[in-house]
């Protein structure tokens, strides 16, 4: 089951907005055959694995070992359950049952019916690990959302506007090039107004190989003539304002209620996961509504001695994982 799960993350930016799915086959105490989902819309990983296993005779002696429930439904390609079934393979060990409302307990069903010994739970922490923006989004209908800044070692992201003249460079280049793989892993990333005026960031994974999310701003008013990186047409920004107004190439909605919107708007684009790149009170807002899994916190060596105060972390979320890099202290915190 682990090497189905090694297997499967080769699907981490491909295979989305689908989950990364590995699978293999063990026949007389050996691996016959291995696959995971490459691509979405592509073949899932019980179809490769089946496929990639020469002598087909094997398969009735064998059992499947696979880290997310076979789908029953027919989507984009046929159900994987009909197919392990029609392989007449007779045991299958399953690590997370799949919440999509499609399948969600009928694989399992649909096989158990046909006679196959079905098992489920092996390794269900690490495959949850592997998989947890989709099982929340699942779950909970929202994007897994992570807030993220780097902040100075007195506490402090930015320096007041009068001295933005100088550039203060808070972290080392190489966690630079970190947060720009951070970035390949969400689907969006948001900013606010201020940010996108003062920064006119790009937001893209320039410094690596990897998926740019799709830009998201929050503006507190219908944008008129501003130009940025992010509102290039082949970005396909979404921005989302107390005004209605068109821009360009880019979808644009009232606010009504702004997480409510965000959350419908994400559920409408398939974007499952949100980096949240700040300022300091979109994070505020974020932790005020209470809409927040992950913190990533990056701490600098040096100091600012005055400037925009960084948010402070929230009581309910623990540290899970603290690393120096770069020169700068990194720290991951999950909501508990």
């Amino acid at each position: 089951m682990l090497r189905a799960i090694e297997l499967a993350k080769n699907g981490r930016y491909s295979a989305r907005p689908n989950p990364m799915v590995g699978a293999v086959l063990v026949a007389n105490g050996e691996i016959i055959g291995e696959g995971y989902h490459g691509e979405y819309g592509g073949p899932h990983a019980e179809v490769m694995a089946i496929n990639s296993v020469r002598d087909k005779s094997l398969l009735k002696s064998a059992c499947l070992y696979v880290s997310l429930e076979p789908c029953a439904h027919h989507g984009k390609t046929p159900p994987c359950s009909d197919l392990v079934i029609e392989s007449e393979i007779p045991r299958v060990v399953i690590a997370n049952r799949d919440p999509f409302e499609s399948v969600n307990g009928k694989g399992i069903e649909k096989m158990e019916r046909a006679g196959i010994k079905v098992e489920i739970g092996l390794c269900e922490r690490e495959a949850e690990e592997m998989n947890r923006v989709f099982l929340h989004f699942q779950k909970m209908k929202r994007p897994w959302i992570c807030l993220k800044w780097a902040e100075s070692q007195d506490g402090f992201i930015a320096p007041f506007q009068s001295e933005k003249g100088r550039v203060h460079w808070i972290s080392h280049p190489e966690t630079q090039v970190l947060t720009h793989s951070w970035r390949a892993e969400f689907q969006g990333i948001l900013i606010g107004y201020k940010t996108f005026i003062e920064d006119d960031p790009s937001l893209d994974t320039r410094a690596i190989h990897g998926p740019s999310p799709r830009p998201i701003l929050w503006a507190s008013k219908g944008l008129g003539q501003e130009k940025g990186k992010i509102l290039a047409p082949e970005r396909k920004a979404i921005i989302l304002s107390e005004e209605e107004f068109n821009l360009g190439n880019g979808i644009s909605y009232e606010s009504e209620g702004f997480f409510h919107k965000l959350f419908e708007i994400c559920r409408k684009e398939g974007i499952q996961s949100i980096l949240i790149e700040g300022g300091a009170k979109v994070h505020q807002a974020f932790i005020e509504a209470g809409y927040y899994d992950e913190i990533r916190r990056i701490k600098g060596k040096g100091k600012l001695h005055k400037g925009v105060k960084a948010t402070e972390i929230p009581n309910n979320v623990g540290l899970v994982k603290q690393k120096h890099f770069g020169g700068d202290q990194i720290e991951t915190f999950r909501r508990q």
